[in-house]
């Protein structure tokens, strides 16, 4: 995947080594010195690499290889001082989202951390952070478990644009959206379980029905709001914006009908006295019992 200087230079027609498979590879040929002259380049040799399809496995391996090279380059002596880079969508694309991805993992810890801190400290209950977590992490997983199964498997698939993992756009923002989501609306409902289980005599099963009931209505309104408001990007010409849709939708419908009135109070009522440790709430009265 290499050119070899010594062959055709000057005339335009140097030589590349390309895997079998690869095919439609373009000759190498010298730009104009001002070819790009907003960079500041003297001179320029544009190569296209074309695999049969550019977004492919097989043209994502381009990108690297060609990212793998231009990281290796070392010029020559007398080319001291000469920059190497490449250029096009797939290459731009494929430079973003190793930056992206290569920064999930602390995005995500991030996240997960501030969470975790937060939520000990709002509602003082190490179970209610680690539930908060668990039904976040859920949530991510079957949306994004859900549009991988309309827009990359095949035997699945129901997008007629095919494109082999998502854009990096689609879980950068989408974990982002979903876990503001998850956080929001959960938190409005916990929010009424403390606030009813603070009262005198109240048991938690009591406190979770009365929460439940009285803020059924509100989200599941806001649900609906949001899974039409970004539900209706399906319709969207551009596949990056179908994905996230598809994304957002599952997640706002997940939170709104499945952790809220069915998780949070079946993990509150099997963790029984531990829901709030440590923090300390009103005994329930023989009435309530």
């Amino acid at each position: 995947w290499y050119h070899n200087d010594t062959a055709g230079a000057s005339d335009g027609t140097g030589d590349f080594a390309v895997p079998t498979g690869y095919r439609n590879v373009a000759a190498l040929t010298i730009a104009p010195k001002d070819t790009y002259p907003s960079l500041g380049i003297a001179a320029a040799a544009p190569i296209q690499l074309v695999a049969d399809d550019p977004w492919s496995e097989a043209g994502k391996c381009v990108a690297q290889a060609l990212h793998n090279a231009r990281e290796d380059y070392e010029p020559a002596e007398a080319f001291a001082g000469e920059w190497v880079g490449y250029f096009g969508p797939n290459s731009a694309s494929f430079a973003v989202s190793r930056h992206v991805y290569g920064a999930a993992a602390g995005m995500v810890a991030s996240v997960a951390a501030t969470l975790a801190v937060c939520s000990l400290v709002f509602f003082r209950s190490v179970f209610v952070s680690l539930r908060l977590l668990l039904t976040m992490a859920w949530t991510l997983v079957v949306s994004f478990g859900v549009a991988v199964l309309c827009f990359i498997v095949p035997a699945t698939r129901v997008d007629d644009t095919y494109m082999p993992d998502f854009h990096w756009f689609v879980p950068v923002l989408g974990f982002a959206l979903v876990t503001a989501i998850t956080l929001d609306y959960d938190g409005f409902v916990l929010s009424r379980v403390v606030e009813e289980r603070q009262r005198p005599g109240t048991t938690d099963a009591a406190a979770v029905v009365r929460a439940v009931a009285v803020t059924g209505s509100v989200i599941t309104f806001a649900g609906a709001i949001m899974c039409v408001a970004f539900g209706s990007l399906v319709l969207s010409d551009m596949l990056l914006l179908r994905q996230f849709a598809v994304v957002i939708a599952v997640s706002v419908l997940l939170d709104t009908f499945v952790v809220r009135p069915i998780f949070v109070p079946a993990l509150i009522g099997t963790a029984g006295r531990w829901a709030w440790w440590p923090r300390r709430m009103p005994g329930p009265t023989d009435s309530e019992n």
